[in-house]
């Protein structure tokens, strides 16, 4: 929330194949959009609805120097909660040829783009023949539905409010975010739009050999429902707690019910998803690529994704899904999962979660364990943030103390295991 964010750019082989602007810095932009509060000694302050500024790449009422040719802008969401309709004046249309997870199959021509916290999209904007003129791009607020975070109404209702939020200039109004300034075209330009990109290769709905269902719900209901904190299935995020286990190379469709009052943009790591429908419609063309942002609507709104997690498995480390609001997402509303790797027998481990807990925490001298199964035995290993393995050992059902004097103050991570059972807790060493 005080603004720490940036962007990294991947590219492939395949992409490198298209006539694609691609020169950083002179016709390849990346666009970080932000909006924030400052204090009166100019500090970003956070978790507040006064975000009245809008920030870009660092810069305040930012302006771009972008040459008479067809340039590639990659935007990124990275404001704290505000949801960003996007376009350029005079209804200027432009193609987005990418999303979250990479191109899409063809360029879909656009006047409005939404994006959501977290979500990122590229772009072309073909500026021949503007040479000398500007063009802003806009924020275009006004258009907003209520029920989202920066729409004039954020809830559902007019009694649903967000104290300070109906005083915030930028809240259903439209505004500028990026001004460009059209310069001569460079050496060699790209001047047209390819018709086609990547081939999309959509996961078969069939395919799926698992379902999980997630849903959205405040923690109070009533008017204060739509300020949160939010819950997903009806538990807060609590690090100790392994949500799923996922095997590696499951494919598995999930649902995602929205009971609240304000639209929620829900974010899984590991993996990227296709959209299958948004409240029982298919997703429109600009959402049809791979994503891991997907804005869900409020009042029972729903859509349902379809991913496959055949790439990255770790026992130790768990992967997050969370909304993208920032204040959502730290008061708990988030989760966590194990993609599970095979064992050496070729099997994937199962796991069960008994309610163990290490006290203290921080600790000094000794982690003591509590809440372990009666089993003969459980073993442990303790790894850095880096993944080094630094301790292990065996404990016993009447022996739950294990020594950390000899250990560098930090934190650590503690896998516990048994039969049929692991768990995986984060502790500090004071």
């Amino acid at each position: 929330s005080r603004g720490a964010t940036g962007m990294i750019i991947v590219r492939d082989s395949i992409e490198s194949t298209l006539a694609l602007p691609r020169t950083y810095g002179t016709d390849d932009f990346p666009l970080i959009v932000q909006t924030k509060s400052f204090d009166t000694s100019n500090q970003i302050s956070f978790d507040n609805p006064f975000d009245s500024t809008v920030v870009v790449n660092g810069s305040i009422d930012p302006i771009l120097n972008a040459p008479a040719q067809v340039i590639r802008l990659r935007i990124l969401n990275a404001a704290s909660e505000r949801v960003f309709n996007i376009g350029f004046q005079g209804n200027f249309s432009f193609n987005l040829i990418g999303t979250d997870g990479g191109l899409l199959e063809a360029p879909v021509l656009l006047s409005r783009l939404s994006l959501s916290p977290g979500e990122r999209a590229e772009i072309l904007l073909d500026l021949g023949g503007l040479n000398g003129q500007t063009l802003d791009m806009i924020r275009f607020a006004s258009h907003l539905p209520n029920a989202v975070y920066g729409a004039s109404q954020p809830g559902m209702g007019p009694g649903q409010i967000i104290p300070g939020y109906s005083t915030n200039p930028l809240n259903g109004a439209d505004f500028r975010l990026l001004r460009i300034q059209v310069q001569a075209a460079g050496s060699n330009p790209i001047s047209s739009i390819p018709n086609t990109l990547v081939p999309s290769n959509p996961i078969p709905p069939g395919s799926a050999n698992a379902t999980r269902s997630l849903t959205f719900m405040p923690m109070n209901m009533g008017p204060t429902a739509i300020q949160g904190p939010f819950m997903i299935n009806n538990q807060m995020f609590d690090q100790n707690i392994i949500n799923y286990t996922i095997p590696l190379g499951n494919t598995e469709i999930w649902t995602l019910t929205n009971q609240s009052p304000i639209a929620h943009p829900f974010h899984i790591h590991n993996t990227s998803f296709t959209i299958l429908d948004i409240n029982g419609a298919a997703p429109p063309a600009h959402l049809a690529g791979k994503k891991d942002v997907v804005l869900v609507p409020a009042g029972m709104g729903t859509v349902r994704f379809i991913a496959r997690f055949e790439d990255f498995c770790d026992s130790i480390f768990p992967y997050m899904y969370h909304c993208h609001m920032l204040p959502h997402e730290d008061h708990g509303m988030m989760g966590q999962f194990i993609v599970a790797c095979p064992t050496s027998t070729g099997e994937i481990e199962e796991q069960h979660q008994p309610r163990i807990e290490i006290l203290p925490n921080p600790a000094f001298n000794n982690l003591n364990i509590t809440g372990l199964p009666d089993v003969e035995f459980t073993e442990f290993l303790i790894v850095d943030l880096l993944g080094k393995s630094v301790k292990s050992g065996s404990l016993s059902a009447n022996q739950n103390s294990i020594p950390v004097s000899d250990l560098p103050p930090g934190p650590y991570l503690i896998r516990l295991s048994g039969k049929n059972w692991n768990q995986t807790i984060r502790w500090i060493r004071e």
